[in-house]
């Protein structure tokens, strides 16, 4: 009986898996037919979307990992833990960041589907993650080293990047995936809120800028913490 269930423990957490593959290359190529084909306001979708959106974290966690070791950032279970958690709760507040701007250009769709469609649109920071791995060492090295604000981290990171070729290289191919899940983002809030292209663009710019300047300041701020707490002396 028990070797049974540990069976079927095992084709569940499989289908899991493979269910969330499958939809993490839809996001990726069409996340306008992804969200057209689930129902994003009905309740039950924020948990497939939390679990979605979990998995993304800790990938792009996996991906970073030689970085944590390169600049002595320990990564117990503590760390894994409390890194997804800040993690969730971010894009909960980016999602609800763009459903504000949404609602002032008078979308349609509930918070629910904001949020949903955002946890959804997280496929793309595991590829992000990958091509930013040269960013990502003088960044991490930067946040641990510096002890002013974001003024001087941003100093120090573009000096830093002048003198690497292939960090520029891996900013200018970061920067196409993140033109691609900007119109993503379009493109499925337009559905979600019943925009037409040009309201659908004005929320996507305004609410791109305003959270991004969240990421900036009071994310980055919350990275660099968690960072310093784990750094092994």
């Amino acid at each position: 009986m028990s070797g049974s269930s540990g069976i079927d423990l095992v084709v569940g957490q499989l289908d899991l898996l493979k269910n969330n593959l499958r939809d993490f290359v839809l996001i990726l190529t069409n996340a306008k037919r992804f969200i057209q084909k689930i129902d994003a306001n009905a309740p039950e979708q924020i948990i497939g979307a939390s679990v979605f959106a979990s998995l993304m974290s800790l990938l792009s966690l996996a991906i970073v990992l030689p970085v944590y070791r390169l600049n002595h950032v320990q990564t117990p279970e503590s760390y894994v833990i409390i890194d997804t958690a800040v993690t969730y709760i971010g894009f909960l507040i980016n999602g609800t960041i763009f459903h504000l701007i949404a609602k002032l250009f008078w979308g349609k769709g509930s918070l629910n589907a904001s949020i949903v469609t955002y946890l959804y649109l997280t496929a793309f920071q595991p590829v992000m993650g990958v091509l930013l791995l040269p960013v990502a060492v003088h960044v991490i090295g930067g946040m641990i080293s510096t002890s002013g604000g974001f003024a001087e981290l941003l100093s120090f990171t573009h000096e830093q990047l002048l003198q690497s070729p292939v960090a520029l290289i891996s900013e200018l191919l970061a920067s196409t995936v993140l033109v691609w899940w900007w119109v993503s983002l379009a493109r499925t809030f337009r559905v979600v809120h019943g925009f037409g292209a040009f309201r659908a663009v004005v929320v996507a710019v305004v609410a791109f800028v305003c959270v991004s300047a969240f990421m900036e300041t009071v994310g980055l701020g919350v990275d660099q913490v968690l960072w310093k707490a784990y750094v092994s002396q």
